[in-house]
């Protein structure tokens, strides 16, 4: 899928109440979602996965491209284990260009109203608040590109990323990868 030429879509208040992915799941080789161009805009808000990525999860080759200027914001998105906003699990995200962002925004509370994940624990998912990665997952980022997770909380590590048997590559001038208030209780 294609959202593209100054789109805006949201997806909110999705739930995958005993999966991975509360809005979108992308799983196996040629399963892709590509965001481009400057003023296309998607929004994942409030979204619910009772395993991994309350917003977005990819496995298994699955790919999300951000390119030439696009924004893709994942606001209060809650998971009980991996990866609040995103989760890769043998899959790849790639952000490229000057202007494209991607943000991570977190719940800043652990009972969010719209979905009440059954956990003993204090707050927020297991690893990754905002992004984690695992299983030979890659995340690239060049040209300009951002990505910027705030506001996470976790109960084991990573409070805004977990790169767990996975990479992270960012080159380019004004390529920047930034956390802020990583929260780990």
């Amino acid at each position: 899928a294609t959202i593209e030429k100054g789109a805006s879509v949201t997806a909110s208040r999705n739930e995958a109440g005993h999966a991975a992915g509360g809005a979108i799941i992308l799983k196996g080789d040629g399963a892709e979602l590509v965001v481009r161009d400057t003023g296309t805009t998607v929004t994942f808000e409030e979204n619910c996965a009772a395993i991994s990525g309350g917003a977005v999860h990819a496995s298994s080759g699955g790919t999300f491209s951000f390119l030439r200027g696009a924004r893709v914001l994942m606001v209060r998105n809650v998971c009980k284990l991996y990866g609040q906003g995103m989760s890769l699990e043998a899959a790849f995200l790639f952000v490229e260009g000057r202007g494209t962002k991607l943000e991570i925004e977190g719940c800043r509370h652990v009972l969010t109203g719209f979905c009440i994940l059954e956990s003993s624990h204090k707050g927020g998912s297991r690893n990754g608040g905002g992004l984690n990665t695992f299983t030979g997952s890659r995340v690239v980022m060049k040209a300009g590109a951002e990505i910027e997770i705030r506001h996470h909380a976790v109960w084991v590590g990573g409070g805004g990323l977990a790169i767990n048997d996975g990479s992270l590559k960012v080159s380019g001038k004004d390529t920047q990868v930034s956390l802020k208030i990583p929260i780990t209780v």
